[in-house]
């Protein structure tokens, strides 16, 4: 339980990573 809250929180910090790098992208 603990190992696929650790992989969500993971997945969940990439992900907002992603879409900022993205929106940063965008913006410039």
């Amino acid at each position: 339980m603990r190992l696929f809250t650790i992989g969500l929180f993971t997945i969940g910090l990439f992900t907002i990573g992603l879409f900022t790098m993205y929106y940063l992208g965008c913006t410039m």
